[in-house]
């Protein structure tokens, strides 16, 4: 699957979604890098998407917020992008940083 793909779906979730944290675990092929039973619950866990931001862009800056009631994230000196809850919000900007990461424009 894209990771476009996954980063647009990711910007529309109203709230955490367990199919869509097993399909970036299977993006990422996070299995072959860690062992785990079920997949990360990217979407819901604070502490899983900062796993994710650890592995995909490991030395960026990044940080996180909550206000009126959804989360925030951005890294480095981009645009902060908004979701539902803070780990959602770090799943997308950890999406696009890897994708700047290796060169590979985003619309928007």
């Amino acid at each position: 699957m894209a990771f476009l793909d996954l980063i647009w779906r990711l910007e529309r979730l109203q709230g955490p979604e367990r199919q869509l944290d097993e399909e970036l675990a299977a993006a990422l092929e996070w299995s072959k890098k860690h062992e785990y039973v079920t997949a990360p619950a990217f979407t819901n866990s604070i502490d899983d998407a900062i796993a994710l931001m650890n592995e995909v862009a490991p030395s960026d800056r990044w940080g996180v917020g909550f206000a009126d009631g959804k989360g925030s994230g951005l890294v480095e000196d981009e645009a902060y992008t908004e979701g539902p809850n803070v780990a959602i919000a770090l799943c997308i900007v950890s999406l696009k940083a890897m994708l700047r990461r290796n060169g590979q424009k985003l619309e928007g």
